[in-house]
Parts: C-alpha cells; sequence; structure tokens
C-alpha cells in the first residue's frame, strides 16, 4: 500500500467557518426583540393613552337614575290609640313587653290591690347612680348648685315568698288588637288633627309618662297604650301657594327612621293658624319601627321623582343644539339630548344610551376626532 502524502500548503483558520451563521442569529434575535419592544411599546401607548385621555377629557359612565323635588318638614304624629288606666290602686306586678302586638282579651298587665301603706315595707327608693354622685361633687366644688330634677320614683320588691291573697290580684286585658306602648304623652285621644308650629306644640305642653313593673299605681292613673299600628296620621303647616300642598301623595322619610320611605295620601287641607299658612294631614298606612314613641318629628318630603341617564352638569353643551360628547368606539361622537331637570351638579337627561362614556370637558374636544 502506498503511504498517504501529507500536505503542508493548508491552514485551519479558528472560527471563521461560523461567522456568518452567528451574524445570522444575532440579526434574528435582535429583530424579535424589537418586535417584542414595539407590542409591548404599543400596548402601553394605548393603555396609558386611555387613562391619560380619560383624565384630560374627565370621562365618565353615565348610570341610568332619578332626581326628586323634596321639602324639609315638620309637625306633629297623630295615631288611633287608646289609654289603659288602673282599674285600682296597688302594685304593678307585671307588664306585658312593649312594641309587641296583643290580641283582643290578652292580659297586658297584672295588679296587686292594696294601699300604699300596706305595701310600705317593700318600698325601696332608687339608689344614686355613679354619675350622680360625680356630677354632685363636681357641682360642690364649683360652689354651684345642683340642678333640680324630678326624684326618681320608688319601686316596690316583694320578695318571692311573700303571702299575696290571690282574690286582690286584678289582670288588665286589651280590649282592642293593636301595638302596646308605656309611652303616654297627654297627645292620646284627641280629635280632630291638629296643626301647630313648634313653639306651639311647646306651649301645649305634654309630660312623657312611662310606668314600669315594680311601681305603685293609683286607680285612674294611665298605665299604657293599644296603638293601631296600621293607619297613622302625620299633620303639618304649608305656606299658602306651596306646590307639595295640592299634591294627593308623597313619599315621606321621618327623622327616626332615616333608612326607609313611605307613601303618604292627603287626608285633610284646610285653613292654618293665620292667614300665611295652610294645614295638611296626611294618611300613612305602613309601621314604622318608634313610631309610636314620637309626636314631634321633622320629616323629608319627595313630590316629585324625574328619572332619565345622570351625567355630570358640566357636560352639556348649548351648540349647536342641547347634547352631550360621547367617546364611542374611540371617536368623539355628538348626541342631542332632552334635559330634564338640573339638581345642584348633576344633570338629568333623555335620549342618550346608558352607560355611555360622556366627556365632561367638552371645550378640550371636538366633534368627529379620533381619540386613539
Amino acid at each position: 500500500m502506498r503511504p498517504r502524502r501529507r500536505r503542508t500548503d493548508l491552514k485551519v483558520i479558528p472560527g471563521e467557518g461560523r461567522r456568518d451563521i452567528y451574524y445570522k442569529q444575532a440579526a434574528v434575535y435582535y429583530l424579535i426583540m424589537t418586535l417584542v419592544l414595539l407590542l409591548l411599546f404599543q400596548a402601553g401607548y394605548h393603555w396609558l393613552g386611555g387613562m391619560l385621555r380619560a383624565r384630560r377629557l374627565q370621562i365618565v359612565v353615565a348610570a341610568p337614575g332619578y332626581l326628586e323635588e323634596s321639602r324639609s318638614l315638620e309637625g306633629l304624629i297623630l295615631r288611633n290609640e287608646e289609654v289603659i288606666t288602673s282599674p285600682c290602686s296597688g302594685f304593678l306586678m307585671e307588664v306585658a313587653p312593649p312594641g309587641e302586638r296583643v290580641a283582643v282579651g290578652e292580659t297586658i298587665a297584672t295588679i296587686y290591690e292594696a294601699p300604699r301603706e300596706e305595701l310600705s315595707i317593700y318600698r325601696e327608693q332608687p339608689k344614686e347612680t355613679l354619675w350622680e354622685k360625680i356630677s354632685g361633687y363636681i357641682y360642690r366644688k364649683l360652689g354651684r348648685e345642683e340642678e333640680e330634677e324630678s326624684p326618681p320614683l320608688p319601686v316596690y320588691l316583694i320578695p318571692t315568698g311573700a303571702e299575696l291573697q290571690p282574690e286582690r290580684i286584678v289582670e288588665l286585658t286589651a280590649e282592642r288588637a293593636g301595638l302596646l306602648s308605656t309611652w303616654i304623652d297627654g297627645w292620646e285621644e284627641r280629635e280632630p288633627f291638629f296643626y301647630l308650629d313648634r313653639e306651639g306644640y311647646d306651649s301645649a305642653g305634654g309630660e312623657i309618662i312611662r310606668i314600669g313593673a315594680g311601681s305603685y299605681v293609683e286607680e285612674g292613673q294611665p298605665l299604657l297604650k293599644v296603638v293601631d299600628n296600621w293607619t297613622w296620621y302625620y299633620s303639618t303647616l304649608f305656606p299658602v301657594g306651596e306646590e307639595l300642598a295640592e299634591r294627593e301623595k308623597a313619599w315621606l322619610t321621618f327623622s327616626f327612621a332615616p333608612g326607609v320611605t313611605i307613601e303618604a295620601t292627603r287626608e285633610e287641607i284646610c285653613p292654618g293658624p293665620d292667614s300665611q299658612r295652610i294645614g295638611v294631614t296626611y294618611r300613612l298606612e305602613q309601621q314604622l319601627e318608634g313610631f309610636e314613641e314620637n309626636r314631634w318629628v321633622e320629616a323629608t318630603a319627595v313630590y316629585q321623582r324625574y328619572e332619565g341617564v345622570l351625567v355630570p352638569a358640566r357636560a352639556l353643551c348649548q351648540e349647536p343644539e342641547t347634547g352631550l360628547l360621547v367617546d364611542e368606539g374611540g371617536f368623539v361622537t355628538f348626541y342631542p339630548v332632552e334635559l330634564v331637570k338640573i339638581q345642584q351638579e348633576e344633570a338629568l337627561v333623555e335620549g342618550l344610551p346608558p352607560y355611555s362614556r360622556v366627556i365632561t370637558r367638552p371645550e378640550r374636544a371636538k366633534e368627529g376626532c379620533r381619540l386613539n
């Protein structure tokens, strides 16, 4: 076999054989990175652009809503209520829980008939509370006399083992169905409706009485009352010519139940205490919690409700007609609308699709402009 001849004219140059491939890979890499950056820039531009545009034009979403015509009132609550008096003098042993409905014939109170002298051994004067002790100490240190208050009523604590004569136990039963209350102020069973202002109400008097179990009661003394919790009335005064007084219905929200609005129907309208005012009484047929323990109350009357789409009042355009500029698909579009009502800084309109993107700075936009 012939031996292989070694060639000495060939040289190996390291790396030069893959240089073209390296450049091609680098070009592809940088191209891909450039495309990725362009995509990120475009997405960020649209996101930031939309946010900046909304901030510059102050774009809001217009939602369906309503505006109301309302007026503040104050007046007198009147109810169909029957006061139950004590049939005898004695120790009030038990009283049914107030605030609950009672049926006809249901026992609402129990009295042990006895003269006051006989029960004197069970009498206890209420102890002075910690606050009364502190306030008394402060008044004495300041050299001032304590404010005069009516002394608390004594209570009678009869031991469980005390021998009571069953024949002297008197039970009071309800003669009509209704809501039981221990809140008595002297305005019960008064007829007809009263039309007073606050000064007249205060001067008319009326002392609130609450009597609980453990008290000594006299014969004929008011103990409880049964209230018709279905129909009650609210009497108030209006200036002559007031629009609300001429309406048959209103929706009232009372200060003692601020979260509830109930329908009220006008029961009576008549001359007021002077020529400048008229009296109106509303009939209400829905029980509110606490209505049986309130007499003179404030209320808000809503007598007209307008429905439509709510937008900021500053968004309205007057040229070429009343309307709004809306961001619709990235273009500024003009919507002519009918203005229903403006209240404070809100406007109620018709003719605008609900949930439109309304431009509230119309002076910074022009119809037909592209926003993207």
